[in-house]
């Protein structure tokens, strides 16, 4: 594992832009697993720009997104369909029967959820992947618990997740209660493995409000530990820490790279 600390955000996301270059140089068919948020919106500017100068080509690549909204159309602003096709997808050349997102409107949680894994199953699995960190630890949409669901599922947001994403909305009570993610990230990613190919995971952390405290906050969690007062005495150092360090922000991005 190498752990990357970028000077800012506009030097996170080339970096990241450059990574997705690599994987697509490298193989033409890749299939990307893509996130939506904030933070991959850098990279997904990069991404756009080099393809307007011709030196990225999506037209082979497949992707798959990691999340979506329960029962918001995706018409819907808010919707990470919308979200995706307003920063990359409207922008580069993708064969549209290439681009995969779950259905958040089917009626069956259940079958939409089987189709979605089949789908990456039959594309070999997934070549690189980017994911994020929330506030609350959360990867995709899967919410800090012991029990971490291995394929694609219907989840119960936390109302820290919430109240996190209600900033994006005019209101609290407009933010879907629900979503459908993908699980357990691995076991999308064990065929690369075996098939020798390239993987390479990149996270985005806000190293000095989030990474120190997110981790004794899951570990707390996970033990049923009730002390609040611990995580606060380890999350202000770290934020302070950081803080310091740069006063505007601090990214770092981690990506672990793996051939067999």
């Amino acid at each position: 594992m190498r752990i990357i600390v970028c000077e800012n955000y506009e030097e996170v996301s080339k970096k990241a832009a450059q990574m997705i270059l690599s994987q697509v140089t490298l193989k033409p068919n890749s299939v990307l697993g893509l996130a939506t948020g904030s933070t991959p919106i850098g990279m997904y500017e990069n991404l756009v720009s080099l393809n307007k100068k011709g030196d990225i080509d999506f037209s082979e690549v497949r992707t798959f997104n990691l999340d979506e909204y329960y029962k918001l159309p995706k018409e819907n602003d808010q919707s990470y369909h919308y979200f995706m096709y307003k920063n990359l997808f409207d922008h580069i050349n993708i064969n549209p029967e290439n681009i995969h997102i779950p259905n958040g409107m089917t009626d069956d949680v259940d079958a939409e959820c089987e189709r979605y894994d089949e789908l990456i199953k039959e594309a070999g699995g997934v070549d690189i992947q980017v994911l994020g960190i929330g506030n609350n630890a959360h990867i995709g949409f899967n919410e800090p618990t012991i029990n971490f669901e291995k394929g694609t599922h219907l989840v119960q947001l936390e109302d820290s997740t919430i109240e996190a994403n209600s900033r994006f909305f005019d209101n609290i009570e407009d933010v879907p209660k629900k979503a459908i993610t993908m699980g357990h990230i691995i076991a999308y990613l064990k065929e690369t493995f075996r098939r020798g190919n390239i993987f390479i995971q990149l996270i985005y952390i806000n190293v000095g409000i989030f990474l120190i405290g997110t981790l004794i906050n899951v570990f707390l969690r996970l033990f049923e530990v009730s002390t609040p007062d611990i995580f606060g005495i380890f999350a202000l150092p770290a934020s302070f820490i950081g803080f310091i360090h740069q006063p505007w922000s601090l990214f770092t991005y981690m990506f672990m790279h793996a051939g067999i």
